[in-house]
């Protein structure tokens, strides 16, 4: 029994090492009267990135006012929270059961605990009036210099217009308890700030004392030279205020306390300590923003500035005159991304018609980068190679202009229709296969001879030959017979083969979707689903086209389903392509899926 007992507090305990988090749900007021409105609030702490709960009760519309996010320091300790806020505004008399309703953390699910709210007839009693928010006071106000600072660093002090620089503002905290700690504000109307994300923080010590810093990372550009002031920062708070202690000892509630024995200390602690919202604010700190320049400015330059790289893709690479088709950019790199334009296509209005681009930006790995994508219209027959494509910017570190080059492209105009333009390694498969060599007839300048006939030839075989024959014929059928399993032309390893690297390439989309690369995921589909018929054909070009590989799979008695099916995917993936990208990421799981079933399905026809 005492061991039993002892293993379930193991695995209590185990359980609340492992997940430390908690769950707490709170009504503003547990009674109201019917017309007013109350506040229903989950708090989740031990983290900040959870979704809301779904809350439904029967009786009660229920509006979601968004998340509010914590973070608290107390000594030396960084706890965080997020809690999702809720009205409720009740429909009829009554009362509601609020909860429990699951709170899903990643893997994890916890439950609110239940409560009840009491909705009386209208008018039954007045409406409490709204609590009165103390306002906040400025750190210096409550002495708190030593133990509460805030400070801004910057990585230049000289930037260029657009420039993209990196300011940090920092949070010192001494042997105080600090907690609601609000994100930074920042005075700075000639300047454009971004947060690089949730605050980092740190323990540093000094002499006996442990300080806790609390940065906030943040990009900043200014649009217009000057002399400028960044700042000052102000952060709002709310810390617990000590008195002073006898004998110069300070309350727990601080770092630097050292003696949990003073009793004094403690009464401090759980007595007359009190809670003051306050204010700290930092100094401000000059920065200068010079001009570009106008020496060497390149005529394509639209204010971007950097240090960037272009990349270029174009599909299909073969088009008839008049077919549009899609040309994707993709400009990486470190700068501010916010001046960056679409790369310029050096093409002659007689050569190509363009559109303007659509802008959609993304993040790969530690690399921002910037995709764009236009349809373009080729106008001329003969063209083989897309034209120069250029990216212009200003690069701070070196002071100087840029030119970069995208790489060059290989793309082919022909005349007519592209459906009936068709390269020369993917022709259509014949249906009838070609006769026997021993039936084609030798050049006619070459003298004919007679062949002599079979018959008269089997006769003449001795009976020893005719037994050796009919042994290999025999072998033959027995070896032959597992081959006649397979599918295609290919055989049937060969037809494994091609199946297994074509769900080896879905694979690869998913991945390159998770990458946020959904572009080059419906551009891998594709090529998966080329190389597939190539292969399974024995087909010597892997870049068919849809027209094209729909005439290779009606030429071998496909059924028509199966190519009206790969028909519809294929035409999914391309309008994907000339979709944004949060329509085509959507779409994407379904369409890897339909082509999976398509793969299956292809593996059980039979065909000649």
């Amino acid at each position: 029994m005492k061991r039993a007992v002892f293993l379930a507090l193991l695995t209590v305990c185990s359980v609340c090492w492992a997940d430390d988090f908690a769950v707490d749900a709170e009504l503003s007021q547990p009674q109201i009267a019917l017309g007013e409105v109350v506040q229903f609030t989950v708090t989740v702490h031990g983290t900040q990135d959870v979704p809301p709960p779904e809350v439904d009760v029967p009786g009660l519309t229920i509006q979601y006012l968004g998340p509010a996010t914590m973070l608290s320091i107390v000594n030396g300790q960084m706890s965080s929270s997020i809690t999702h806020r809720f009205l409720l505004f009740p429909q009829k008399e009554g009362n509601f059961t609020l909860g429990p309703f699951p709170v899903h953390i990643g893997s994890s699910t916890l439950e609110t605990q239940s409560l009840t709210l009491e909705v009386l007839p209208r008018s039954s009693r007045p409406s409490a009036p709204p609590p009165i928010t103390p306002p906040a006071v400025d750190a210096k106000q409550v002495n708190l210099d030593n133990d509460l600072r805030l400070k801004i660093g910057m990585d230049k002090a000289r930037i260029f217009v657009n420039e993209l620089a990196f300011a940090r503002i920092q949070l010192v905290v001494g042997g105080i308890a600090v907690r609601g700690i609000e994100k930074p504000t920042i005075g700075a109307n000639e300047f454009q700030i971004k947060s690089l994300g949730p605050p980092k923080r740190s323990d540093v010590p000094l002499g006996q004392q442990r300080l806790s810093l609390l940065e906030f990372d943040m990009s900043v550009s200014a649009p217009k030279p000057g002399k400028f002031l960044l700042g000052p920062a102000q952060i709002g708070c709310e810390v617990v205020v000590p008195p002073s202690a006898s004998n110069g000892r300070r309350s727990p509630v601080g770092a630097g306390a050292s003696d949990p024995s003073d009793e004094s200390a403690w009464t401090n602690l759980f007595g007359s300590g009190r809670v003051v919202a306050v204010t700290v604010t930092s100094d401000a700190v000059p920065i200068e923003v010079l001009p570009l320049p106008e020496e060497g400015k390149p005529q394509g330059f639209a204010g971007a500035v950097g240090d960037f790289t272009i990349e270029a893709a174009v599909l299909p690479r073969q088009a008839a005159v008049g077919q549009p088709v899609t040309l994707t950019l993709i400009v990486r790199g470190t700068g501010n991304f916010d001046t960056v334009t679409s790369p310029v296509l050096h093409s002659r209005r007689e050569d190509f018609k363009t559109s303007e681009p659509s802008i959609r930006a993304t993040v790969q790995a530690d690399r921002e980068a910037k995709v764009f994508e236009q349809v373009i219209v080729p106008l001329s027959a003969g063209i083989q190679e897309l034209p120069e494509i250029t990216f212009s910017f200003f690069d701070p570190e070196s002071k100087t202009y840029r030119t970069v080059a995208a790489e060059p492209i290989s793309f082919h105009v022909q005349t007519g229709e592209a459906e009936s333009a068709a390269p020369p390694e993917a022709a259509p498969v014949p249906q009838e296969p070609p006769p026997p060599a021993a039936e084609i007839l030798p050049p006619a300048a070459s003298p004919v001879v007679a062949a002599p006939k079979p018959a008269a030839l089997w006769l003449s075989l001795p009976p020893a030959l005719w037994a050796g024959i009919v042994l290999a014929i025999g072998v033959a059928l027995l070896l032959g017979a597992p081959r006649k399993q397979g599918a295609g032309t290919a055989g049937a390893s060969d037809s494994s083969r091609a199946h297994a690297r074509a769900v080896e390439e879905c694979r690869r989309a998913e991945k390159l979707a998770k990458e946020r690369r959904v572009l080059d995921a419906y551009q891998t589909l594709l090529s998966a689903l080329q190389r597939y018929v190539s292969e399974r054909f024995g087909l010597s070009a892997e870049s068919l086209t849809q027209k094209e590989i729909e005439s290779v799979l009606s030429a071998r008695n496909i059924p028509q389903d199966l190519i009206a099916e790969l028909t519809g995917i294929w035409e999914r993936c391309e309008a994907a392509r000339l979709k944004p990208v949060s329509h085509a990421s959507d779409t994407l799981k379904d369409t890897i899926t339909a082509i999976e079933a398509w793969l299956k399905h292809m593996e059980a026809v039979r065909f000649e």
